[in-house]
């Protein structure tokens, strides 16, 4: 997806991210691994708590950190 966003996105606008969503922990300090087990059950349709927890939240944290540096 990023070499096909580069080819129509100037460099200076082009940010990509990359969130470790198995081990790295989040704000509640638990890793996605330690979540299912705390569940007892993989995310699913019905299940999406590693949707915001582990990919938007931490995402959108480091967008807005870059933002405000540049």
């Amino acid at each position: 997806m990023t070499i096909l966003l580069s080819r129509i996105v100037p460099a200076g606008q082009l940010v990509a991210v990359h969130a470790p969503l198995v081990m790295a922990p989040v704000s509640s300090g638990k890793s996605l691994l330690e979540r299912i087990e705390e569940r007892g059950r993989f995310p699913g349709p019905r299940q999406r708590y590693c949707t915001g927890e582990h990919k938007r939240g931490p995402i959108e944290r480091e967008l807005r950190r870059y933002l405000k540096a540049h």
